[in-house]
């Protein structure tokens, strides 16, 4: 406290000043002493009133019971006080007791006011009320499953707990036939409701049941019903103290304004526990969500309609698209079918229907009776191949009537059925009768090439025998009668030499149907180096072929024909000089063995642009002294043997080609047989 002290001005008139006589001096000592003293009291007290005496519910969980201490006390009520305390700049004490204890302390002036207190009862005019906007919800429990409660309306025959003090007894009381059970706190009525001794609990606060429960571990305890009643908590204060009330509700109102007021809520009562009722609380959440979910269904019907425009309009396209692919097959010259993996038809086009003789209104029938009996292994492995592999490519022929004979080339492949998902395999037939007829004929012409290229030769062979036939007649006239059976031996040696070789000229030069039989490619290699002899003199000609031979199933003068034109063309690369290679072996392998059979020549080898060519119809590195046929019709015979043949070359190192054939193994399979 500030002192101030004033001097009075001396009237001119007045006489000089007197001194203080020593009595006078004591007593104004005496006075400032007393003065000082009674300002030093005042201090202390003002200082002591810092303390702020705060009353607070001791049974109340979670707004305030007694702590692990008699002396403490815990709860939302006490956080509060603090933080009111803190605001105000005051230290806090608490003083536990019921609400009655509490009340009258705060009448007898030994609280300044009590926190966290129900409103309901005390709710009278002798008071100051500061809201904390936090209220309790009274609920009903019970603990039987089979007990359906939700209202007062279903109090009659049951026995209800009630807190002491709650004016809520009142209530139970107006009903008929019910019996309350008073009990001094929450923690007994939820004893004896988990004993059995009463149906109902007509809690004071749910929160407090709430709390009890999850710390007790109360078992069985359901929340029926809906809030019957919100009690708010105050905090009280006598009326004659304004000026506290004043600075109360502005240190809440700055609690709320920075947080703390929700803090401290979601920490004792967590954010599901709030003074809004349910309706109040989530309206507005319900109505977005309602809305939510309108203008969900409204975009959803508008995306349906939308959608099915859309696919009316693909299937529209699809249909047209169908129909297009549809009568692209059935326009197709080729006969397009399509058939399970056992070989049934599941789909013909028209031309396939008329060639076959399908009844397009029954059922479709099987492709092995429509073929030769003799084809149906062949159709068997046609239909495994293009499982197993993805596709296949096979030659039949359909008898149509008894002049006719069709060549069909099949190729078949792998697709699925969209509606079923199973495997079908699509076939697609071609009549190969008039392509098979040209390339005979192509045959005869280039054998008839051939054989324009080996009439010097075979000239010059011919006369070989015919001059020894004729020395040998000259022999005889006049002759020895004695040598005379060697001389005719002699000229019939020569006659059937030179026969032999005019009837192989005479075999190569007749077009025939294939005859598929077991040979040793090696007896081909020999008639046809005995045919090219006469052009091979000036080249070195090397032999790599094993000894027993090389066992294949194919025609022998249509093979002849092929290593004819092969050596030729080598031949001709060299110009008639240098070295010729022939190899071949036989390659076991476990799934396919094969012969592998090898023409090499070191001439000036192929170039890299016409390595994929040369074997098309027509194409020669010859100019005007090639037909283009040659290696044509070679690689179409190796076709028909099952084998495959290609060539392989680098410039100025000479050109290699490869034939491959099924091999033939008689012994292996008599092996098995005899396993068997």
């Amino acid at each position: 406290m500030r002192m101030k002290f004033v001097q009075t001005a001396r009237r001119p008139d007045a006489g000089p000043a007197r001194p203080l006589r020593g009595g006078a001096r004591l007593l104004l000592v005496a006075a400032a002493f007393l003065l000082m003293l009674g300002l030093g009291l005042q201090v202390r007290a003002e200082e002591e009133e810092t303390t702020l005496r705060i009353g607070v519910m001791n049974d109340l969980p979670p707004v305030s019971f007694a702590g692990r201490t008699s002396q403490s006390v815990r709860g939302l009520a006490v956080d509060m006080a603090v933080m009111l305390g803190k605001v105000l700049k005051a230290d806090v004490a608490f003083q536990p007791g019921s609400p009655d204890e509490l009340l009258s302390l705060l009448d007898a002036g030994k609280l300044d006011f009590i926190c966290g207190l129900p409103r309901k009862k005390y709710d009278t005019d002798a008071y100051f009320f500061v809201d904390t906007f936090i209220s309790l919800h009274r609920h009903l429990y019970v603990t039987n499953d089979a007990l359906t409660v939700t209202c007062e309306q279903d109090f009659p025959g049951h026995s209800i707990a009630v807190i002491e003090g709650d004016d809520y007894i009142e209530t139970i009381q107006s009903c008929q036939d019910c019996m309350p059970i008073v009990v001094p706190t929450h923690a007994e009525g939820l004893k004896l409701l988990q004993s059995g001794e009463v149906d109902i609990f007509a809690a004071l606060s749910s929160e407090t049941v709430t709390f009890l429960v999850s710390r007790n571990e109360i078992p069985g305890v359901r929340q029926v019903g809906t809030v019957l009643e919100k009690i708010p908590l105050v905090i009280l204060i006598n009326k004659g103290n304004v000026a506290l009330a004043n600075k109360l509700r502005e240190a809440f109102a700055y609690l709320i304004d920075n947080g703390v007021h929700a803090e401290l809520k979601d920490k004792w009562l967590g954010k599901y526990l709030t003074t809004e009722s349910v309706w109040q609380h989530y309206g507005r959440i319900t109505v977005y969500v309602a809305g939510g979910i309108i203008l969900t269904m409204l975009v959803i019907l508008i995306w349906n309609f939308l959608l099915k425009r859309q696919i009316s309009r693909i299937q529209q396209v699809l249909q047209r698209s169908e129909e297009k692919y549809r009568k692209l097959v059935e326009a197709s010259p080729d006969l397009i079918m399509l058939l399970d993996p056992d070989g049934n038809l599941c789909l013909a086009n028209n031309i396939a229907q008329v060639t076959f003789k399908i009844d397009a209104h029954g059922h479709p029938g099987s492709l092995f009776d429509i073929l030769r009996p003799e084809d149906h292994d062949g159709l068997r492995e046609l239909l495994q191949q293009s499982v197993d592999t993805g596709y296949a490519k096979r030659d039949f022929s359909l008898v149509k009537d008894k002049k006719q004979t069709l060549d069909l080339e099949f190729i078949a492949f792998m697709a699925t059925d969209c509606c079923l998902g199973g495997k079908l395999i699509c076939c697609i037939a071609r009549d190969m009768s008039e392509r098979n007829r040209m390339e005979n004929e192509l045959i005869q012409v280039e054998r008839l090439a051939v054989i324009g290229k080996l009439a010097a030769g075979v000239a010059h062979e011919i006369n070989n025998p015919l001059g020894i036939i004729m020395a040998n007649a000259e022999a005889i006239i006049p002759g020895d009668e004695e040598a005379l059976p060697r001389h005719l031996q002699a000229i019939r040696r020569n006659v059937e030499r030179a026969a032999d070789i005019t009837n192989g000229l005479l075999n190569l030069a007749v077009p025939k149907e294939l005859r598929m039989q077991p040979l040793n490619l090696l007896d081909a290699v020999e008639e046809s180096i005995a045919f090219l002899r006469p052009r091979l003199k000036g080249i070195r000609l090397e032999l790599h072929l094993p000894a027993p031979g090389l066992q294949i199933i194919g025609d022998k003068s249509s093979l002849e024909q092929v290593l004819v034109n092969l050596i030729l063309n080598a031949a001709d690369s060299m110009k008639g000089q240098g070295r010729l290679t022939i190899a071949g072996n036989l390659q076991r392998d476990p799934d396919y063995p094969f012969v592998r059979f090898i023409v090499q020549d070191f001439g000036p080898g192929i170039p890299k642009e016409n390595l994929e060519r040369i074997f098309e119809i027509f194409f020669s590195t010859k100019s005007s002294k090639g037909f283009g046929l040659g290696l044509f019709i070679a690689r179409r015979i190796v076709e028909k043997h099952g084998g495959i043949i290609y060539a392989e070359s680098e410039e100025g190192k000479g050109a290699r080609f490869v034939m491959e054939f099924p091999a033939y193994l008689p012994e292996e399979e008599e092996a098995v047989a005899v396993g068997a």
